[in-house]
């Protein structure tokens, strides 16, 4: 794992780092990191990122599957999980460490992870 992204990884252990105000830089995601978005379908279709997969949170447990489809079954994989502001990506992100997954990060509102625009 590149230092940043273990740092990243290391850092979101800490509940302050884990709360809805995420500060993970989108450069520092790696290509091949997963980014999960635990919204309902009525808030991804007002808008997403376009690497996100969509998987709300209610039927997270249910669908494990799917995420061992989405990581290849590599539950060393990064998992970046987002949501409108960081409540719903907390919760996905304990479900997803119970079920073996050792590098998921709460990314808070799925926003702060759009390229930074300059003025």
């Amino acid at each position: 794992m590149k230092p940043l992204l273990l740092a990243l990884a290391l850092a979101c252990t800490l509940p302050a780092a884990c709360s809805s105000t995420s500060t993970v830089d989108p450069a520092a995601l790696a290509p091949d990191a997963l980014i999960l978005d635990v919204r309902n379908q009525d808030e991804w279709d007002a808008g997403h990122l376009e690497r996100a997969k969509l998987l709300p949170l209610p039927e997270l447990s249910q669908r494990l599957g799917d995420v061992d489809k989405l990581t290849g079954g590599d539950k060393n994989r990064t998992v970046v999980v987002v949501c409108r502001s960081g409540n719903r990506s907390g919760q996905a992100k304990k479900l997803l460490e119970a079920a073996g997954y050792t590098h998921v990060i709460n990314g808070g509102a799925w926003q702060s992870l759009l390229p930074k625009t300059s003025d």
